[in-house]
């Protein structure tokens, strides 16, 4: 009977931690901004629908978090050598 009981205990202790959701996301939903949030690329999605949605937002999050310059260099080198240009 006690190792029932000890067994009981030990998991409702587990899922209640395990349950628990992480300091971060309580700031997000708090409308508070994530610790060190400039270090990192992170996106959260929430749906009632589906999972997949949720997916999605948390990629469309992500996506504006990121930036993206591009340039180019364009180098023209004519030479002449005994008649013939390259």
């Amino acid at each position: 009977m006690r190792i029932l009981w000890g067994v009981f205990i030990f998991a409702f202790l587990f899922l209640s931690l395990a349950c628990d959701v992480p300091n971060w996301v309580k700031q997000f939903r708090d409308g508070k901004n994530i610790e060190s949030f400039q270090y990192y690329y992170w996106g959260i999605g929430v749906s009632d629908v589906s999972s997949l949605k949720a997916d999605n937002n948390a990629l469309q999050q992500f996506s504006r978090n990121i930036e993206t310059t591009v340039k180019s260099k364009i180098k023209n080198r004519i030479a002449e050598a005994q008649g013939k240009v390259s």
